[in-house]
């Protein structure tokens, strides 16, 4: 009888267990764009010294940027603080949001609605404000995505650089 294999699975957020496929041993992560195995795991984890999985370098760089890329969407949909009229708010700086905003402030440089004259906070306040302030709240999440994505890329780039699994293990938002 082949020994049992204990694998602890520490998921990131926004990964859901039926995005893994376990075949035999093996844990493989569905890719979304094609819905197809892959033979990288988007999992850490610790494996009884019986196993007979293969628990290598690539796997573990593979876990430790599908964590990277987890903690990357929770920045993204991190909300920001802007003060409007001397007043500070918090706003929401998820990316639909910020799809809307960017729609507003569009529509009103082409004269396709009135102009600004009001935005909604995270507590659906109604705050009134002109143009500048919407473009303020704008920057403040265009910042920080750009700041997010940043961190992404050179998080990756000393993953990919890494040498044993310690150094991966070392890596962190």
């Amino acid at each position: 009888m082949k020994p049992q294999t204990l694998i602890t699975l520490i998921i990131a957020a926004g990964i859901t267990p039926d995005k893994f496929q376990i075949t035999g041993d093996v844990v493989h992560w569905v890719n979304e764009a094609d819905n197809t195995p892959e033979n990288n795991s988007v999992v850490q984890g610790v494996i009884d010294a019986n196993s007979s999985v293969n628990w290598n370098l690539q796997y573990a760089k593979d876990a430790k940027i599908a964590q990277l890329k987890a903690l990357y969407d929770i920045d993204v949909a991190a909300n920001v603080t802007v003060g409007v009229n001397a007043v500070s708010y918090v706003w929401k700086g998820d990316l639909v949001s910020a799809s809307f905003v960017r729609d507003r402030i569009l529509a009103d440089e082409q004269s396709l609605l009135p102009a600004v004259d009001h935005w909604y906070d995270i507590n659906h306040t109604k705050v009134t404000m002109v143009l500048a302030d919407l473009k303020n709240i704008a920057a403040a999440i265009a910042l920080k995505d750009h700041g997010a994505r940043e961190n992404l890329e050179n998080c990756r780039a000393v993953v990919m650089a890494a040498t044993t699994i310690e150094e991966v293990n070392a890596v962190t938002w």
